[in-house]
């Protein structure tokens, strides 16, 4: 049987700078797990407020990976900065939480 016929399983998903935010919010930066198929998305929402989305890279035969959000939902806080603080106090698997 060729290997030609073999699904491939690309290494990680798609980087970071290609990720979007839900909403109609803009993702400002980036907080990744070790594997790079968890992650937190610091954004800037439509009222100017901020928060995080956490994201998880799932596998489908079909499309490959894809990004679902998963998790803690929406949160508003009045800087990026105090947003990525109540990131990490919620979320155990942050590096340096």
């Amino acid at each position: 049987m060729s290997s030609d016929n073999q699904l491939m399983t690309p290494e990680r998903p798609n980087p970071p700078e290609q990720r979007q935010a839900q909403w109609g919010s803009t993702v400002i930066g980036v907080i990744c797990d070790d594997t790079g198929f968890r992650e937190i998305r610091i954004v800037m929402n439509p009222n100017g407020t901020f928060g995080f989305e956490e994201w998880v890279a799932l596998w489908d035969d079909f499309v490959g990976y894809y990004w679902s959000p998963v998790g803690h939902g929406r949160t508003f806080a009045d800087t990026a900065e105090s947003a990525e603080r109540e990131a990490r106090a919620r979320v155990d698997w942050i590096p340096g939480s």
